[in-house]
């Protein structure tokens, strides 16, 4: 689930960044040993009504890429359901023209 997770929000960074942009996947520890994932691009971003509606499956998400690919919005929803399952949240950042952030949480393995 965690490869499906990456790989959707990945893809979706480069079909929604121009050539040229630039995406970063970071890490980020948290107490209790959950795991902040961030994908960062400085793709063409999204507005407020796009964001609040992302996530949910009776709204219709499907938008060109910058290339002109397809897109459903579907893996935005499926993601969301994996992380969810794990006792993680999902959520997103973004501006139009500035890019986006999704950020996830999802638990990590203790240390010894």
């Amino acid at each position: 689930m965690f490869g499906s997770i990456i790989l959707n929000l990945f893809s979706n960074a480069v079909k929604f960044t121009p050539k040229n942009g630039y995406i970063a996947i970071m890490a980020k520890s948290l107490p209790d040993t959950w795991v902040m994932i961030s994908i960062k691009d400085s793709g063409i971003g999204m507005t407020k009504e796009m964001i609040d509606s992302i996530f949910k499956i009776d709204i219709n998400m499907s938008r060109k890429g910058t290339e002109g690919e397809s897109s459903t919005g579907l893996g935005f929803i499926i993601c969301k359901d994996f992380i969810e399952k794990h006792g993680g949240k999902i959520w997103v950042e973004s501006e139009v023209e500035k890019g986006s952030i999704f950020n996830f949480t999802i638990p990590g393995s203790p240390t010894n």
